[in-house]
């Protein structure tokens, strides 16, 4: 697993109460290179008071140990990427079941993705946006890779959550203050300016956005009920075992 921020908690929670990795042969590494600072105890629930300043890989494995002793978990600190392929070489992507991603950048999303497609394994992508989260699991040459979808950015750009939540560098703060502004005094501007000059046509908009917005919350609560296609390839996979969690090597 890549990252240990506030996905990778839940994720490490997830796995210990599932028993994933806690079989004779299985095996969890988790790399994360970041520390944990104050700010991060509000959001990444296996930290303490006392973890800050400590790894958040070991912290969250040593957590993970503590939920389930069974679990085999190795903590790492390294940067995932080109850089690091000395250490996550050929024969060590070779070993892996599947790649669970807990990233908050999107050159590592990248880079991870062209590593499974390459090595022919599972990945689990995951992210978040604001309140918003997604999961998707893909399977090289049977489902779309990450890049392929098109909902993915290479540019990069800084993650919402760090936007939002603790804006650390000159660029996030300035990055901050321009939303802030047009939140607050752009966009409300302009929804009058559309009001005053155009009444019905702004109602009609409006009206019709709440209505689809309706209609999408139905759509999604069905889709909640329904196995979709993640849940039905979910063990589709040559080679894999459904059920056996415990030997999994990730």
């Amino acid at each position: 697993m890549v990252g240990c921020g506030a996905l990778g908690c839940e994720n490490i929670k997830n796995f210990a109460l599932c028993g994933i990795s806690c079989g004779p042969k299985g095996s969890l590494v988790v790399t994360d290179n970041d520390r944990i600072e104050v700010s991060n105890l509000s959001r990444q629930f296996l930290f303490r008071e006392e973890n800050v300043g400590q790894a958040k890989s070991a912290a969250a494995g040593a957590r993970m140990k503590q939920i389930n002793p069974a679990a085999h978990v190795e903590a790492r600190q390294d940067f995932i990427g080109a850089t690091t392929e000395h250490i996550y070489n050929d024969l060590f992507w070779k070993d892996l079941d599947a790649v669970v991603n807990a990233l908050d950048n999107i050159e590592a999303r990248f880079y991870v993705d062209r590593r499974c497609v390459e090595f022919k394994k599972i990945l689990v992508e995951s992210g978040t946006m604001g309140t918003a989260g997604n999961i998707d699991i893909i399977v090289p040459m049977k489902t779309n890779t990450y890049a392929d979808d098109g909902a993915a950015d290479q540019s990069g750009g800084i993650p919402m959550c760090t936007l939002r939540n603790f804006p650390y560098i000159y660029e996030h703060c300035i990055e901050w203050a321009r939303a802030q502004f047009e939140d607050c005094f752009v966009s409300p501007m302009q929804a009058v300016g559309q009001l005053i000059e155009d009444p019905a046509s702004f109602i009609a908009r409006i009206t019709n956005e709440v209505s689809k917005a309706q209609s999408e919350g139905e759509k999604e609560k069905f889709a909640r009920k329904a196995p979709g296609n993640a849940e039905k390839r979910r063990w589709h996979v040559e080679g894999s075992e459904p059920g056996n969690v415990h030997g999994a090597v990730l």
